[in-house]
Order: C-alpha cells, then sequence, then structure tokens
C-alpha cells in the first residue's frame, strides 16, 4: 500500500514529528506517497462509512504533520546562519524552506539599512559598508565564472559571470580575492 505509507504509519509519523525538536526524515517524494495514500483511501471510502472515517482522519492527520513540519522549516528558514539546510526535506519542504530563506535574506537587507544607513563609501574599497552582522562589504570585480554556492554564512551567493562588479560581506570577498576569481575594486 502506498510504499508502506498507511493512515497508522502516517499517526506514527506525526507523533515522532512532534516529539522532537528536529525535523524527522521523510523521503523526497512524500507528497506524491501521500497523494497515492489518499487516493487509495478515497476509492476504498465508497465502500463503506469506516473506510470513509478512516479517509477523512488521515487527511486530518496529513494537514496536521505538514503543519507541524511547515513550522519548524520556517524556524529554522529564520535562523539560517545557526546551520545547514534541514535535512529529510520533501521536494515542496525544501522549496519552502528555499523561498522562506530568500524572503528573511530580504528582509535583513532592509533592516540593515534600518540599523546601519545606507552603505557608503570608505577607503580602501568602492561602496564598502557594514553588513547586517556589522562585518564590512566589499566591492569587487569577478574575474571567472563562478556558479551559485552557499557561504560560511549559509546564505546563497551568485551565480556570478567575469567582469560583473558586486559587493559581498568582507569574508566572503576575502576567499575569492585569494583564489584570484575576483579583484578589489578600490577608490581612486
Amino acid at each position: 500500500m502506498s510504499e508502506g505509507w498507511t493512515y497508522r504509519r502516517l499517526c506514527d509519523a506525526y507523533r515522532e514529528e512532534r516529539s522532537s525538536n528536529a525535523l524527522t526524515k521523510l523521503d523526497a517524494n512524500f507528497t506524491s506517497t501521500l497523494d497515492a495514500l489518499v487516493r487509495e483511501l478515497a476509492a476504498k471510502a465508497g465502500e463503506d462509512a469506516q473506510a470513509h472515517r478512516e479517509l477523512e482522519n488521515a487527511r486530518k492527520q496529513a494537514m496536521a504533520l505538514m503543519r507541524l513540519r511547515r513550522q519548524k522549516i520556517i524556524m529554522r528558514a529564520l535562523t539560517a546562519q545557526e546551520g545547514p539546510e534541514p535535512d529529510g526535506l520533501s521536494a515542496n519542504e525544501h522549496e519552502l524552506y528555499e523561498r522562506t530563506r530568500a524572503i528573511c535574506t530580504e528582509e535583513d537587507a532592509k533592516l540593515g539599512e534600518t540599523l546601519y544607513g545606507k552603505r557608503e563609501k570608505r577607503a580602501g574599497t568602492l561602496g564598502a559598508g557594514p553588513a547586517l552582522d556589522g562585518s564590512l562589504m566589499k566591492k569587487i570585480k569577478v574575474l571567472k565564472e563562478i556558479p551559485a554556492y552557499r557561504g560560511a554564512d549559509t546564505a546563497t551567493y551568485g551565480p556570478f559571470s567575469a567582469g560583473q562588479e558586486i559587493e559581498l560581506p568582507e569574508g566572503e570577498a576575502g576567499w575569492m580575492l585569494k583564489g584570484n576569481f575576483a579583484k578589489e575594486l578600490i577608490i581612486p
């Protein structure tokens, strides 16, 4: 039955999820597995009232499980600098996590402007100002194409193309300068 998923297994998954602050592991294709389980139960629901109750209970249990997981995912995305992306996310949950992180990054940038003001020019760099955490930003010119990557602060940077002028936190810019992937732009 649906790769081993039953109403009972769904209830067990919810109890396990509730008993831990961490996300429990789900297969990446969990949504399609859940869809198959609901279809299977719906086909039986036409036969008797007991099967119909089981279908409705399974729907409620799945909704409770996914809402609880969504809360945990959003909380992890809000505090993403504290660690890597959670393991065991379904494909839909991974997408939710990335969208939430993008929103948080945008809001952090707005907050940074409120707390530190617009980025101002400083000696030795062009457009460098404090990042949200108070560290300096550096303006650099990319020398080689760089695919998107996850930085030390777990934020996603890039992709960058050769010749592109960008502003990055000092630590991220530093490794690009050391690796000869970029050169620092100096104010004349």
